[in-house]
Order: C-alpha cells, then sequence, then structure tokens
C-alpha cells in the first residue's frame, strides 16, 4: 500500500506541474489576443443590453395584444359578469407570475453584464500595466527586469480559466440567436419586430460601426481544447488529493503533529508516512534519515558511481522545503534565520557586478550566490523538520530516541523540539 501511495505522491506533482504549465500557456495566449477578446467582450455585453431591451419590447407587446384578444373574446361570447371577473382576476395572475419571471430574468442579465464589465476592467489595466512598464524599460536599459504582470494571470484564472464564465459567454449567443428565430417566425409579433429593431438601434446609435451589428467570432474558441485540458487537470489533481488525505487522514503521527505543522498539508503528510515511516524505525539515528534522503554533506550525483541516496525521496524533500518558504509558519522563521546567517558570512559581492548591486551569477572566489543562499537555508529547515519528524515517530512507535548530530557530538546546545512546529 505504501508503493501505491508513493507512486499518487508522484503523480500529483507530475499533474500539478502539467497544469501550471497549461495555466502558463492560457495566460501567454491572453497577452497574445487581449485586443481581440476585449472587443469580444465588449460586443457580448452590448449584445446582452439588447437582448433585455429586445425582450422587455416583445414582452409589452405581447401583454397588449393579448389583452386586446381577450376583451375581443368576452364580447363574442357575451361571458358572464361573474366570469369575466374570473378571467380578470387568472389574468392578473399570470401577469404577475410572468413579471415575477422576467424580474429575476432581467436581474440575472444585469449581473452578466455587471461580470462582463469586471473582465473588460481586469484586462484593460493588465494592458496599461504592460505598457508603462515597456515604457520604463526603453527610458533606462539598465532598469532590473520588471516583475511579470499579475493582472493577466488573474485574470486567466478569474475568466479564461472559468468553466461557467465561458459557459455564460456562450449562452449570450444562443439566447439572442433563438430570440431572433422565434420572433421572426411569429406572425403575430410582425409589428413588434420593427418597432423592436427601431427601438435597438437608437438603443445602438452611440456605438462605433465596429461594435454594433457585427458578428464577431469568439477567441476564446482557438483554445477550447487547452481550457478542456486545463480542466481535466484541475479535476484530476484534486480527487487524487483528495484519496491521498483520506488514507493518511487516521494516522496518529499525522492527527497529533503533522496536521498543526505550517506548511505541511495532506499530501506532504501522506508522502512523508508512505515514504519514511518504516525507514525510521529501523534507523537509530535522524542522520541516517539524512543519508537516505540525500541530505548530508557530500552527496551529490557523480557520473560512473552509484547512487548512495533516494533521488525520488530527495526531490520530495526539496518540495517540503520549498513549502516552508511559501508558508508563514515555524519553517519559514527558520528559513529567513538561516539565510541571515549566511548572508552575513558570505557578504561580499563580485566587483564585476558591485555596481548594479546584485549577486555573481557565476562561481567567482569570494563572492556569493543569491540561489545558492536560497538552497542552503531551505536545505537547513527541511533537515531539522525531518530530525523532528524522526522524533516523533519514533515516540510514537515506543522506540529510543537520541539527541541530533549537533547536539551529541558537536556540542551545540541550540536544540529545536518537534514542539516548536506546533501553530500557536
Amino acid at each position: 500500500m505504501s508503493y501505491e501511495i508513493r507512486l499518487l505522491v508522484e503523480q500529483f506533482y507530475d499533474i500539478q506541474k502539467l497544469r501550471i504549465e497549461t495555466f502558463n500557456r492560457l495566460v501567454s495566449w491572453t497577452k497574445e489576443k487581449e485586443d481581440s477578446i476585449i472587443l469580444f467582450l465588449n460586443h457580448s455585453a452590448n449584445e446582452n443590453q439588447t437582448r433585455v431591451v429586445n425582450q422587455i419590447l416583445i414582452e409589452t407587446q405581447s401583454a397588449n395584444v393579448n389583452h386586446t384578444q381577450n376583451e375581443s373574446h368576452a364580447k363574442i361570447v357575451n361571458q358572464t359578469k361573474i366570469e369575466t371577473q374570473n378571467s380578470d382576476v387568472n389574468h392578473y395572475k399570470v401577469e404577475t407570475q410572468v413579471k415575477s419571471v422576467n424580474h429575476r430574468d432581467n436581474e440575472t442579465h444585469g449581473s452578466i453584464v455587471k461580470k462582463i464589465q469586471e473582465a473588460l476592467e481586469l484586462l484593460k489595466k493588465a494592458k496599461s500595466t504592460t505598457t508603462e512598464h515597456k515604457a520604463e524599460e526603453i527610458g533606462d536599459r539598465k532598469r532590473k527586469k520588471s516583475k511579470p504582470n499579475k493582472s493577466y494571470a488573474e485574470f486567466t484564472k478569474k475568466f479564461v480559466a472559468n468553466a461557467k464564465f465561458q459557459k455564460m459567454l456562450s449562452q449570450i449567443k444562443c439566447e439572442n440567436q433563438l430570440l431572433s428565430v422565434n420572433h421572426g417566425t411569429n406572425e403575430n409579433h410582425a409589428t413588434f419586430v420593427n418597432q423592436g429593431i427601431s427601438e435597438i438601434q437608437r438603443h445602438n446609435v452611440n456605438q462605433s460601426p465596429n461594435e454594433s451589428h457585427v458578428n464577431l467570432v469568439n477567441p476564446f474558441s482557438d483554445v477550447t481544447d487547452l481550457l478542456w485540458y486545463f480542466g481535466k487537470l484541475k479535476e484530476t489533481e484534486k480527487e487524487l488529493k483528495t484519496r491521498l488525505d483520506i488514507w493518511s487522514s487516521k494516522h496518529p503521527v499525522r492527527q497529533k503533529w503533522l496536521d498543526n505543522v505550517v506548511g505541511i498539508g495532506p499530501v506532504l503528510s501522506s508522502g512523508l508516512l508512505a515514504w519514511l515511516e518504516q525507514p525510521i524505525k529501523n534507523a537509530s539515528h535522524a542522520t541516517k534519515i539524512w543519508s537516505y534522503c540525500g541530505l548530508a554533506p557530500g552527496q551529490k550525483r557523480e557520473k560512473g558511481k552509484k547512487l548512495n541516496f533516494n533521488l525520488r525521496l530527495k526531490t520530495f524533500t526539496w518540495k517540503i522545503g520549498e513549502s516552508f518558504v511559501k508558508k508563514e509558519g515555524f519553517g519559514r522563521q527558520l528559513y529567513d534565520s538561516f539565510k541571515a546567517q549566511y548572508d552575513a558570512k558570505h557578504d561580499v559581492q563580485c566587483p564585476k557586478f558591485a555596481e548594479f548591486g546584485a549577486y555573481a551569477t557565476k562561481n567567482v572566489k569570494g563572492c556569493s550566490r543569491k540561489g545558492h543562499i536560497h538552497a542552503y537555508a531551505k536545505r537547513k529547515a527541511t533537515k531539522i523538520f525531518l530530525a523532528n519528524f524522526w522524533e516523533v515517530v519514533r515516540r510514537e512507535s515506543n522506540l529510543p530516541v537520541s539527541d541530533p548530530y549537533p547536539i551529541e557530538i558537536l556540542g551545540h546546545v541550540d536544540i529545536v523540539k518537534p514542539e516548536r512546529w506546533v501553530k500557536q
């Protein structure tokens, strides 16, 4: 069973990587097609407003026609006074129900227009921000590369990759086509259609020729398959997470400790228990777990030599360190502390890059590398966590626990206990 869980954990992160890559492709497509998307959303908003106006006019004319027909019919058949009163009451009830339904329908279409306008504002904001960044880079060639515009990613997440929003846009088009067909074939509304057309023309009198009376192609149809693929990846990722959560949710180590560690979720908890529970029971010292994970000093891949650690497990522990960096917890505090210590020891910068205030990008004697500092601090935080995890599993299994190597052999006094990881 542990083997299957380890495989599922690896598959989860593979699928997550594919989902992120697919999402980045959608963001790139949004940047490329932003003008077409803006034009289409403007057109969709106008179409929806036109549909509301058209529907109101149709309902008003229909009510007048029905009322006239009912009055003529009453005169012809000479209904009694009581029957006429009953008919009026029923007619009033029907009209009230129709008005109530139409009111809700108009409110729905009002929310649709509001949603489209929100999408337009966000995309225009992203476009204007990108233009400003380009202008700044042209004016100052030595300026550092600006951070990627997060507005495009936000727009893609909320609207492009949102199945409900895409369905809403398709619905607007279908409803307008259906409304046009129904009233084009209805002889009783021939006069009204002519009036409706003139009303809609007056409603769109301030629109530009490019926005009115143009049947625009939906630009999102270019990425239909990509959106389908993204949705399936997201769905599979969610199902895998649920299944892994169920597997480890009843484990005492997770209930007592792992669930209270900031940065360790159900997937990482399942991976830790599936990979390391049995090795920890066989390891008399935490340093053996470090070696098994490839975190001991000097452990690296060398050509022609057999690995003395589990490469997949080393990748998994890398993900644990990344999770600590992203979450505001004790793991992040350790990371920041180790990073500051390393910065204080290796604060000399390469003369070649000193004028830009940047770290060296090559191995230069006396220079520190920003990436190495990040990896060093993250690796130390991960090793301390694994040592505490080793202690918790051993105590839960009633096995003897020894002090870590730095405390027992090197004489260090600052020891981190498992209780420090528990969120307050």
